[in-house]
C-alpha cells in the first residue's frame, strides 16, 4: 500500500504542477480540465494511503501498554563465583601435514613452451596431392 500511495501522490501533485507547463502525464490527461484541483486531490489521497497504515499500526501498541509504571526488579548478588577452568600455558599447535619433499625433474612452466617446429614430425613425408 505504501508504494501505491506514493505513486498516487507523485502523479497527483506532479500533474497539478505540470498543469502550468505544456507537459502532462499521459495517465491523467483526461483530467486536464479539472487541474490543478483534481491533481491536488489525487496527491492527498495518495498521502493518506501511504500514511494511514503506519498510524493504524501505532494505535494498537499504545492501547496494549499498561497504565502502571513498570516495577523495579531487584537483583541479588551471586552467592558463589562460577568455577573457572584451570589455565594452561600456551602450546604451539602442531603442523597438521609433514613437510613436502622437493620436486625432482624438470619444473613445468606456464605458459607451456611452443613446439620447436610446426609440421609433420621428422622422418615422415608430407602427403602429396595427386
Amino acid at each position: 500500500m505504501l508504494r501505491f500511495g506514493v505513486f498516487l501522490a507523485v502523479i497527483g501533485f506532479g500533474s497539478s504542477v505540470l498543469h502550468f507547463t505544456d507537459v502532462q502525464f499521459r495517465l491523467v490527461m483526461w483530467a486536464e480540465e479539472g487541474q490543478p484541483a483534481l491533481g491536488l486531490g489525487i496527491g492527498a489521497v495518495g498521502v493518506l494511503i501511504a500514511v494511514l497504515p503506519a498510524v493504524l499500526r501505532r494505535r494498537p501498541q499504545e492501547q496494549q501498554q499498561p497504565q502502571q509504571p513498570p516495577r523495579q526488579q531487584v537483583y541479588a548478588a551471586p552467592t558463589q563465583p562460577f568455577p573457572q577452568p584451570p589455565r594452561q600455558p600456551f602450546v604451539q599447535a602442531q603442523t597438521p601435514y609433514p613437510p613436502q619433499m622437493p620436486r625432482r625433474g624438470p619444473v613445468p612452466q606456464f605458459p607451456p613452451r611452443p613446439p620447436a617446429q610446426y609440421g609433420p614430425p621428422a622422418g615422415h613425408a608430407a602427403p602429396r596431392d595427386r
